[in-house]
């Protein structure tokens, strides 16, 4: 998260991480004004996911899920 800070606002975030980390990381992305690219599940709770969305429409950036899987052979 120290690579965050030294960010400039219009980056972009790829977050591929542990599930359980993906809130905290992108949330501070978001608040640094950077758009954020998250493996799916982007996070585990409703609240959290509506707390992303107002921060993102605040500071106008996207967050997007990437599914990293769609060109996997079946």
């Amino acid at each position: 998260m120290q690579a965050i800070g030294t960010m400039s606002p219009g980056d972009l975030v790829s977050v591929f991480t542990p599930d359980d980390s993906h809130f905290e990381i992108t949330r501070l992305a978001v608040q640094h004004g950077l758009h954020v690219i998250v493996t799916k599940p982007i996070v585990q709770k409703l609240a959290h996911h509506l707390e992303l969305l107002a921060l993102a429409q605040e500071k106008n950036v996207l967050v997007q899920v990437e599914v990293h899987k769609r060109f996997d052979p079946i």
